[in-house]
């Protein structure tokens, strides 16, 4: 295969990936929307969490582990709430199964979320507290370099199981 050849193919590869990706992830929203009706799934874009990252120095080294990806987990999960709560009227633009309710020539124009978040204290309309710079700070410090994983596994056996001359494959869960 030539350089050029290869550079083709690469780029062809890589816009397979993200389609696949896009695909699944509208895949795994439909099936959590489907089983908690309640639940609000919030789209953060991993450019947010990395700014956040960026903005307060919480630096994502790759090579050391992978807990960088629960860092970040928890990371979408906060902007995401702090999203809801303090912009609600904006709601529809956030939360996934909305999408199609809103139209998107109405959506807020200048705003940039990460000044909020540089804010020592933010409160909602009620006045209520949503953000704490300092004390949040604090508690992401020590997530951050925290170094006690939990890790939960599940046990499950692969039994092969003969019906009306036809074997399908099943997963068992082994209780111990």
């Amino acid at each position: 295969m030539t350089s050029d050849e290869f550079k083709q193919n690469s780029v062809r590869f890589i816009a397979r990936q993200l389609v696949e990706t896009r695909q699944i992830i509208k895949l795994v929203n439909q099936l959590i929307i489907q089983e908690h009706p309640e639940v609000k799934l919030v789209n953060i874009k991993a450019d947010l969490t990395n700014a956040f990252r960026k903005k307060f120095n919480f630096v994502k080294n790759r090579n050391a582990n992978d807990y960088h990806h629960a860092f970040d987990a928890y990371l979408t999960s906060l902007i995401g709430s702090h999203l809801l709560k303090s912009h609600p009227k904006w709601e529809p633009l956030f939360v996934y199964s909305d999408y199609d309710k809103i139209k998107f020539d109405n959506a807020p124009q200048g705003v940039n979320i990460m000044k909020e978040f540089e804010q020592s204290k933010l409160a909602d309309e009620n006045g209520e507290i949503i953000w704490n710079k300092d004390e949040m700070m604090a508690y992401l410090e020590r997530l951050y370099n925290s170094r006690q994983i939990l890790i939960t596994k599940k046990k499950f056996m692969h039994v092969m199981v003969t019906c009306s001359n036809k074997p399908s494959s099943k997963l068992v869960k082994v209780i111990t």
